[in-house]
């Protein structure tokens, strides 16, 4: 094994000698990192830390530029790692072999250092910014050994694949979420879309690597099941996110204008289509690969306007004055004016309606183990007289 991997190594192409010459070791192994896919892979994380973070603050900003720092060494390890354990399938690729790190004079020994070194440094600084983001950040860093490890990695095996790369796309947008509060319901239901872009590229990414799978007996989903069937199920993965972002935002979960990207979804249509036309090949791929990643770049950058600019809620109409409620009924007997008994200061003939019997006549009547009626009874029989209706 260690002869063959030799002799790979040594078949790299011959700028690997000058490489290695002409750089000093700093430039080698920063010419081994993948800028554009790291760049790339920043937008749902910072996506989920502006839906987290509510009003602006310079202690939330300066967390935030602490978090992108830690973010960009995660991902950086993530893919150095994937190098790392894929070198000899790569090496087989005639589509990759230019750009491996063999080709740049990097011994695979000095690429395990530097992942390792990636891994222990954004782990330390994502531990200066909490619990909830350390945590995170250590599973996405545990998917991504799952998936890319040299002894039996899920990158050989159909679906289980695509599944850790679905739950690595949820990850990484609550890793934002998880800067400024814990993860909820919403928070969950936005992440699921970017867990279904994610594992949608990755089945495209299968089709495009199909001959190079093949050459190194890799059983991704594209060579199990062919490359038509795994390009369609990628397909089905951006038709459900797309549904998903326009239920979100009838929802209320996202400002409701973003329902607007649906109309975006025909083009990313057209293209696929276009893409079966040309028979899914490598140069076809690539390019249907650029071109919906401009897509959701519209997308991220829509999302990231509407997060941070929220409208401004509503101002509620003053309720109507209601009309003053009418005065209470009186008693059945207030047509009846009686005379009443010396009571708080009243002399005897004085009369009043039965409903305006003071307060103090009221709390009497109505105190505990009172019958007000055999007392109004009683008055009523009384030595009293009938008098004219109160009016």
């Amino acid at each position: 094994m260690r002869l063959a991997r030799s002799a790979r190594l040594a078949a790299a192409p011959p700028g690997a000698a000058r490489g290695a010459a002409a750089g000093g070791p700093v430039r080698r192994y920063l010419a081994c990192i993948r800028y554009r896919e790291i760049l790339m892979l920043q937008g749902s994380p910072l996506l989920g830390a502006a839906f987290a973070m509510g009003e602006p603050s310079a202690r939330r900003l300066a967390a935030l530029l602490v978090f992108a720092a830690a973010n960009v060494l995660l991902v950086a390890h993530v893919f150095v790692l994937n190098d790392w354990a894929g070198i000899e399938a790569d090496l087989n690729d005639v589509n990759k072999v230019a750009g491996v790190f063999a080709a740049k004079g990097v011994s695979r020994d000095a690429i395990r250092r530097l992942w390792i070194g990636l891994l222990v440094v954004s782990l330390a600084t994502f531990g200066l910014l909490g619990m909830r983001p350390l945590a995170i950040a250590a599973a996405i860093a545990a998917v991504s050994f799952l998936y890319s490890r040299p002894a039996s990695p899920a990158k050989g095996m159909p679906v289980l694949g695509s599944a850790l790369h679905l739950v690595g796309g949820v990850l990484h947008f609550l890793l934002g979420v998880s800067l400024f509060r814990a993860v909820d319901g919403p928070a969950l239901a936005l992440a699921l879309f970017f867990g279904l872009v994610f594992a949608a590229g990755h089945l495209n990414q299968e089709v495009r690597d199909f001959d190079g799978d093949v050459r190194s007996e890799i059983k991704t989903n594209a060579v199990t099941f062919g490359k038509r069937a795994a390009f369609i199920a990628g397909l089905a993965g951006f038709t459900c996110a797309y549904a998903l972002l326009v239920a979100l935002a009838a929802g209320g979960v996202v400002p409701g204008w973003l329902a607007a990207l649906g109309l975006l979804y025909p083009l990313h249509l057209y293209w696929s289509w276009q893409a079966i036309a040309e028979g899914l090949s490598f140069a076809g791929v690539r390019r249907f690969q650029a071109r919906y990643r401009a897509l959701y770049a519209v997308i991220g950058v829509a999302m990231l306007a509407a997060l941070l600019n929220p409208p401004a809620p509503r101002a509620r109409a003053a309720a109507p004055r209601r009309p003053p409620a009418a005065p209470a009924a009186l008693h059945p007997l207030h047509a009846l004016a009686i005379p009443l008994r010396p009571l708080g200061g009243r002399m005897r003939g004085d009369v009043l309606p039965v409903g305006a019997i003071s307060t103090r006549q009221s709390a009497r009547r109505h105190r505990p183990g009172g019958n007000p009626i055999a007392e109004l009874m009683a008055i009523a029989s009384s030595k009293s007289r009938i008098c004219r209706p109160f009016s």
